[in-house]
């Protein structure tokens, strides 16, 4: 899983499918404009449609050293950053 935060937007891969939006981040919450938009591949797990969900949640944002941890409602993602 790759996620990327570039000129006001946020996206990423997750092997097989590719997902971006719109986004800002204040009052550390990540908010999504207009929706989360991604592509609808066969691929052998449904990786992408949770960390959709969860971007459209506005999650919770937090960053430790190279660590990001996005949490909303029962979710929780980590994120190491290469």
């Amino acid at each position: 899983m790759v996620l990327t935060f570039e000129n006001g937007r946020v996206g990423g891969v997750d092997g097989c499918n590719s997902f971006g939006a719109a986004a800002a981040v204040a009052a550390g919450r990540l908010s999504v404009k207009g929706g989360v938009t991604s592509t609808r591949m066969m691929c052998p797990e449904e990786q992408t449609l949770p960390l959709v969900a969860l971007l459209e949640a506005g999650p919770a944002l937090t960053v430790t050293g190279k660590t990001l941890t996005l949490q909303a409602d029962d979710q929780t993602w980590v994120f190491e950053q290469d």
